[in-house]
């Protein structure tokens, strides 16, 4: 019993933070699932704050597109899956393109990174900032490695 009390209550002071509960026909057309990633970007179309980037950076996949994209600007969406599969056995393959599809271009999309179509993902201004911060966390590592 304690531990449904506890959990009542994270769920009431979740949905505080969010400013309240949410119409059960948001719930139910599945509007908050769409609005709830992109609550953290900014209004500022060249920036996206630190949570979301770390969020974003937290997986090596989607590090790697950011990467791709800033030396590109654009890509197709099959030369990406090539890019990001290191197996050559198409299982893998096939895993990489459903991931993209189902995860990685649609939380990157949302964030305003990128945008994309069933045959190409294009970077937008937000990804350089990204990208820039990337950099400048890749050029801090390497100072304190030095440092050691």
């Amino acid at each position: 019993m304690a531990a449904t009390v506890e959990t009542d209550r994270n769920r009431r002071d979740w949905w505080r933070c969010l400013g309240g509960l949410p119409e059960w026909s948001d719930v139910r057309a599945g509007v908050l699932a769409r609005t709830l990633p992109t609550m953290a970007v900014t209004t500022n179309p060249e920036h996206v704050n630190r949570e979301t980037t770390f969020e974003l950076l937290s997986n090596p996949v989607r590090e790697a597109i950011i990467s791709t994209l800033h030396e590109s600007g654009s890509v197709e969406r099959e030369r990406l899956t090539e890019t990001l599969t290191t197996d050559t056995d198409e299982g893998a393959r096939r895993r990489t393109r459903i991931a993209l599809h189902h995860n990685h271009l649609p939380r990157l999309a949302d964030a305003g990174l990128l945008v994309y179509d069933e045959e190409t993902v294009t970077a937008t201004s937000r990804l350089a900032a990204v990208a820039d911060r990337v950099a400048a966390l890749d050029e801090l590592d390497d100072s304190l490695t030095r440092a050691e």
